[in-house]
This record gives C-alpha cells, sequence and structure tokens, in this order.
C-alpha cells in the first residue's frame, strides 16, 4: 500500500477531480474516455493514490476520489 498524503479542504479556487461514493453495484467504465491522474487543491496525484482529509480517506480511481 502506498503512503497516505494529508490534504487541507479542497479549495474551490482550484483543480479538483470529483469525489464519488464507492460502487455497490456493478458498473461500466469507460476506461480509454478515463483519466489518469487525480487532482486535489491543484496538485496530481496517481491512479491508486491515497490521501486523507480530516480523518477520511479518499483514493483516486481513474480520475475520481473514491471516498474508503
Amino acid at each position: 500500500m502506498s503512503e497516505i498524503t494529508s490534504v487541507e479542504q479542497m479549495d474551490k479556487s482550484k483543480k479538483n477531480s470529483p469525489i464519488s461514493q464507492p460502487a455497490t453495484d456493478e458498473a461500466t467504465v469507460l476506461l480509454d474516455k478515463a483519466e489518469n491522474k487525480c487532482f486535489w487543491n491543484g496538485r496530481a496525484f496517481d491512479d491508486g493514490q491515497q490521501v486523507d482529509c480530516q480523518g477520511e480517506i479518499y483514493e483516486c480511481n481513474y480520475g475520481q476520489w473514491v471516498k474508503m
């Protein structure tokens, strides 16, 4: 598992990727159109990297943050 990076709350004036809830049902993902980076306050993170924002862990998953 990779190291978890501590981050501040999202600043709407900076580039941020959307946050989605974990999928509970089977989902179809168009991987050829998905991004492989997520952004948090303008900082890029690779797919699979995790961040900690005030005790909540999020993982970069195809251009979206997924709450763990």
